[in-house]
């Protein structure tokens, strides 16, 4: 990515449009979630938080090791402070959404301990939420395992938007079998069930298949498996079966996770984006290698350039909102700027799906991409009127040339502004 650069009229343009967004602002309690108590420190617990703020607060968590949390049947969004880590050491939960609910998570590193628990639990978990999930820069890995299998990553059932930016998803590795039997194989990546999914430059691994001294090790985890009617859109992404199991004296090694699974009536549609079988468990009698794609939908792999895009965050009022984005040499690139995202829909009339709302929405300007297609600009937030402490404005790259013959959207990004009291 370029060297941010500062543009007075590109500032003034953003200030712009986020002074014409602010009567359409929401007066938002934002939550302060610390590993200690302290002054400005609302809870010490991430779950407390979670549970009772109202619909549409802002959960703010700074650096530390957190519990398990739900968001369950409320617009909320919880976002990692700068400073350092936030890792919740536990799985989560995005539950019961209606159609005008939404839900952000940023900056969250979900890594679930080692356990032996049912299949079903995973480090994230998204139900039945008809309003869209936004999801970016997030780690989500499982250690949930048992003697059948590793548990997913993530699962997503009923959704009808969920959209993950810059994110890694892994699969739990499986549980070593009795001597003598078998391992079990590595937990999925992605389970999506009747959900609409998008990735954007996010990665999704197989959980590695359980190891073994005497027997025979377990199969990597799948990358990504779609059923039940899901969609998938993938851009810029990698999806990647799980290495299978190794052994270190007698049975045989297992054979690599499946990179994709899809059965009707569910489609892929992906645009350059990688799909790999796992390999094969190493040592002396190796695994085979995991197939690239098993199922009767094979995915559709659209022609053109995968864009980035990316606001900085969370940011206080008169600080720098650094915007970047990436795309090809010589192209222009812009935001859209609104405050509600939107659920996005098949098919996708500028090349990738537009998931924020274009009402009351702005535009800026970011700039040309130079050469390596990379571009940048830093823009003075504005000051929050006295009665709102924090306001989440949704940000969407697209691009276009000049003369304009092509317009390409590319990721959502979610910039929290704060009042400078926190």
């Amino acid at each position: 990515m370029s060297r941010p650069t500062a543009r007075p009229r590109a500032s003034l343009l953003f200030v712009s449009a986020l002074v014409a967004l602010a009567p359409f602002a929401r007066a938002q309690k934002v939550w302060v979630v610390a590993p200690a108590p302290g002054p400005g420190v609302d809870t010490t617990s991430l779950s407390v938080a979670t549970t009772v703020a109202a619909e549409g607060d802002i959960v703010l968590v700074r650096p530390g090791v957190y519990d398990s949390f739900s968001v369950v049947s409320k617009s909320l969004t919880v976002a990692a402070d700068t400073g350092g880590a936030v890792t919740v050491a536990n799985d989560v939960y995005v539950l019961n959404l209606t159609a005008q609910q939404r839900v952000s998570l940023r900056g969250l590193k979900i890594h679930t301990p080692f356990a032996i628990t049912p299949s079903e639990r995973c480090a994230l978990t998204l139900d039945s939420c008809a309003g869209p999930v936004l999801v970016e820069d997030c780690e989500i890995f499982s250690s949930y395992t048992n003697n059948e299998s590793g548990s997913p990553g993530l699962r997503a059932s009923n959704c009808a938007s969920v959209a993950f930016t810059r994110c890694s998803v892994r699969g739990a590795k499986g549980f070593p079998g009795p001597l003598g039997g078998n391992a079990s194989r590595g937990g999925w990546g992605v389970l999506d069930d009747a959900s609409t999914m998008f990735l954007f430059d996010t990665d999704s691994t197989g959980g590695e298949g359980g190891d073994m001294s005497i027997g025979n090790a377990g199969d990597g985890g799948g990358g990504v498996a779609l059923s039940g009617g899901a969609n998938l859109f993938a851009s810029g992404s990698a999806i990647q079966g799980g290495l299978g199991g190794s052994y270190t004296s007698l049975g045989s090694a297992g054979d690599g996770g499946i990179g994709l699974l899809c059965w009707t009536p569910s489609r892929a549609d992906l645009l350059e984006t990688t799909i790999a079988g796992g390999p094969g468990g190493p040592l002396a009698s190796p695994g085979m290698p995991g197939p690239t794609f098993v199922g009767d939908a094979p995915p559709t792999i659209l022609s053109g350039v995968a864009r980035h895009f990316v606001a900085s965050s969370p940011v206080r009022e008169l600080q720098l909102v650094t915007l970047g984005a990436s795309g090809i040499p010589s192209e222009h690139a812009g935001a859209l700027v609104s405050l509600d995202p939107q659920v996005g829909v098949w098919p996708y009339l500028f090349g990738a799906p537009l998931l924020l709302s274009l009402a009351n929405a702005s535009v800026i300007d970011v700039g040309t991409c130079d050469p390596t297609g990379a571009v940048s600009v830093s823009l003075l937030a504005p000051a929050l009127d006295p009665h709102v402490k924090g306001v989440v404005v949704q940000l969407q790259g697209f691009f276009f040339d000049v003369p304009v013959s092509y317009v390409q959207l590319g990721p959502v990004s979610s910039l929290l502004l704060l009042d400078s009291a926190f």
